[in-house]
């Protein structure tokens, strides 16, 4: 268990701890991020179904969850500590208390490992993004100020729209970098009041060249 890979294997080997070897189905739900989803594993540990559904609350109600497991026989619902649940058949032995405790805190180190494991992927996304950004930057600011340059010179409306269109793509791998540099590690926003024409006249040069190979032609009024 403590080699998983995921959330979902880890679950599946908390399944097999509880129900071992009897010959019922069971139900696990997890909700490890309550903004998002709920995750169940309905199934045994070696024959299950991975179902998700949106959360309109947190903790779902027991009718909730058992509307969300379809067993075909009635089944009973047992909180297993803050961040999930446990559905068994009504026939079914139902957990201790030491049980519902240990399994609880299993459960919410899987939920745990799962946020530390997704934090810690940002963290190598943004290490990654900051050293190949300095790296492509550079070759992309001389491409970007020749282009300008060349682009002050001539006077060949076909010749300063392909200067435009390599002037384009460079800021948009300069901002694709910063984009992914962005969402490893998000700032806290702040709002400011913006001009808004010169930002709407820098979207539509950046897709001028797309849009005439689409044949599309864009109005801005």
């Amino acid at each position: 268990m403590l080699q998983s890979s995921s959330l979902e294997d880890g679950l599946r080997v908390l399944v097999d701890a509880i129900i071992g070897d009897r010959a019922i189905e069971a139900a696990l739900w997890v909700w490890p991020e309550p903004s998002v989803v709920a995750m169940g594993l309905v199934g045994t540990a070696r024959m299950y179904e991975v179902r998700s559904h949106e959360l309109a609350s947190v903790p779902p109600a027991d009718e909730t969850l058992v509307a969300w497991t379809q067993f075909p026989s009635p089944c009973s619902v047992t909180p297993l500590g803050t961040v999930g649940a446990l559905c068994l058949p009504s026939t079914a032995r139902p957990l201790s208390t030491d049980e519902q405790h240990w399994y609880g805190i299993w459960l919410e180190w899987l939920t745990t490992r799962e946020q530390t494991l997704r934090d810690a992927k940002l963290r190598s996304l943004a290490e990654f993004a900051g050293g190949s950004g300095h790296e492509i930057n550079n070759p992309l600011g001389t491409i970007l100020g020749r282009s300008q340059l060349l682009l002050r010179q001539e006077t060949d409306p076909e010749r300063r729209r392909w200067l435009t269109a390599i002037g384009g793509q460079a800021l948009r791998i300069r901002d694709m970098i910063s984009d992914t540099m962005v969402f490893a590690r998000p700032p806290a926003p702040k709002l400011r009041p913006v001009v808004i024409e010169p930002l709407i006249h820098s979207v539509t040069d950046r897709f001028a060249e797309e849009l005439l190979r689409s044949g599309i032609q864009l109005r801005v009024q």
